[in-house]
């Protein structure tokens, strides 16, 4: 099931220099964003709901559309 969710996922992230991994264990959803370009672009995640924290900012995100910075990574948990 979560390698399912993971594939539906990555479908939906388009971008050419955008990476996902997604964990669902422990109850605790774990979303994984690394930007490999050296241009900012957003991660257009809509089939992610609720609201997730950047583990390493604080930074509190809606994942239906997450800036990310040239060559920056994200962890996020749900709340």
């Amino acid at each position: 099931m979560i390698e399912e969710r993971r594939k539906r996922y990555e479908k939906e992230l388009h971008e050419k220099y955008l990476q996902l991994y997604y964990n669902e264990q422990c109850y605790e959803e774990l979303i994984c964003l690394a930007n490999f370009s050296e241009y900012g672009q957003n991660a257009w995640l809509n089939c992610l709901e609720g609201e997730y924290e950047d583990l390493f900012t604080g930074e509190k995100l809606e994942m239906n559309s997450v800036w990310m910075n040239p060559y920056q990574y994200r962890w996020c948990v749900k709340k």
